[in-house]
């Protein structure tokens, strides 16, 4: 298959190709083509080869053809073709230099190149070049890119731009400003942006000229020192009677003071209107029963009070919440005062808890503890059951201990024990019980005499009071 040539795309056939003349005449005027073009890009007839040296676009200033020298006369546009350049064409993933303009000193040696640039990121520009030699010989140069983009951008760069920046007397791109204050120029800080957008269009500084008071009858005028009195108003910093609130007269209209509440100023009110706080038990006088004719309390609306706060009457079962023991603090209540009441009334009664074993292997002559509960003070019934399985000799227990010490014989500190004589059954023990703190209870297993046996126990409780 045949390619083409990178600078005039002229098509380069195998040697398995057939000759076509087509192509070659193709070849021939794009030649002709770039043979006419560097001749206008001149300004004069292409009749010396050497008038364009081997790198496109340098100018030779040693051969007859070649561009006028300074103090003659250049007519015509001088172009300079680079080929491997296309504005239009995609982004070229390296970054494509152009043919180079040389600027030579009088020795002919390169002081400055001026060379086009599409870089890899769509735009295009030039890059000035600078060039010069140490003391040493050592080839040093400094570049000045300048770019634009296909939206109009335009940007700047240069090898030692720390170097240029101090040239030119620029500031870095990260560079700072301290905020402005009442001695040095600054940027204006956040919160004073804030403060000049607070201030109204038109605003201004207004004097006030004058003062005076409800009670006054002329302005003052100066350093005014505006009182309570001169307004007719009340000072909210004087000092004022304990427990008193500004109130108009007790039973009829007139000028507020400040007074002390008085049953006429608190509305009759039904207990749901007290939705919040605690009143403190010294704040409830002792009222009959009678007094409270609807609604009922909340359990958290109602402070701990001694019992003798209730000195007459009875009140009725729906009056009284489900309450905690722990509300009443102290006192006894006389039976008089205390209704007929349903067991929901009482917190806590009929309370359920269990226990189980799960399967277990009871030895010959061993307690074995099955399951426990703990229960708090209170008074309750406890049932123990233990199913044995397996067929065997002697005799075998369910046994009701206190705590995690096994007894040294099955009738040894226990509340209750039940047996069966043999055979694969169970059996069942039961007792009522009254600790006084958070009390542990053990459902134990024993048999007589054989080999361990399966057998699984329970616990139950039920509080009765």
């Amino acid at each position: 298959m045949s390619t083409t040539t990178t600078n005039l795309n002229l098509t380069k056939p195998e040697y398995s190709d057939v000759a076509d003349v087509a192509v070659i005449n193709t070849n021939m005027d794009r030649i002709d083509t770039a043979v006419g073009n560097l001749n206008t890009a001149v300004g004069m007839p292409y009749s010396n080869a050497n008038s364009i040296s081997s790198r496109v676009g340098t100018l030779e200033t040693s051969t007859a053809a070649k561009v006028a020298k300074a103090g003659d006369t250049m007519t015509g546009e001088l172009l300079i073709k680079s080929s491997n350049i296309d504005r239009d064409g995609a982004n070229p993933s390296e970054n494509k230099w152009g043919n180079a303009v040389d600027f030579i000193d009088a020795d002919g040696e390169t002081i400055g190149q001026v060379q086009p640039v599409r870089w890899t990121d769509g735009t295009d520009g030039v890059r000035i070049i600078a060039q010069n030699e140490t003391s040493e010989g050592t080839p040093v140069e400094n570049v000045l890119s300048i770019k634009v983009a296909k939206d109009g951008t335009r940007s700047y760069g240069v090898d030692d731009d720390a170097a240029f920046r101090s040239a030119i007397s620029a500031a870095a791109s990260s560079h700072t400003h301290s905020a402005a204050t009442t001695s040095d120029a600054g940027f204006m800080s956040a919160a004073d942006k804030t403060k000049l957008n607070g201030i109204a269009t038109g605003a201004q500084v207004n004097t006030i000229t004058g003062v005076k008071g409800n009670e006054e009858s002329s302005y003052r005028t100066g350093n005014v020192n505006i009182t309570v009195s001169d307004i007719g108003a009340y000072s909210s910093t004087a000092s004022r009677t304990a427990n008193t609130v500004m109130a108009a007269p007790n039973g009829s209209n007139g000028v507020g003071s400040f007074r002390k509440l008085v049953a006429a100023d608190i509305p009759a009110l039904a207990a749901s209107k007290i939705t919040s706080g605690t009143f403190d038990a010294d704040r409830i006088p002792n009222l009959a029963a009678g007094k409270i004719t609807s609604g009922t309390f909340s359990a958290d609306r109602i402070p701990n009070l001694a019992a003798g706060k209730i000195t007459s009457g009875t009140l009725g079962a729906d009056r009284i919440p489900g309450l905690a023991a722990s509300k009443i603090t102290s006192g006894t209540f006389d039976a008089a005062r205390i209704p007929t009441l349903s067991a929901s009334k009482i917190s806590g009664l009929g309370t359920y808890a269990s226990a189980d074993s799960g399967s277990k292997s009871v030895a010959n002559a061993t307690y074995t503890a099955m399951c426990s509960i703990t229960l708090a003070a209170g008074r309750y019934v406890l049932h123990v059951n233990v199913g044995y399985g397996g067929s065997g000799s002697g005799k075998r227990w369910a046994v009701l201990g206190v705590g995690n010490d096994a007894p040294t014989k099955y009738y040894e500190d226990l509340f209750g024990e039940g047996q069966i004589v043999d055979g694969n059954s169970s059996c069942s023990v039961c007792a009522i019980v009254t600790p006084s703190a958070s009390t542990k209870y053990v459902a134990w297993a024993w048999q007589e005499s054989g080999s361990a046996k399966p057998a699984r126990g329970f616990i139950q409780a039920i509080r009765i009071y």
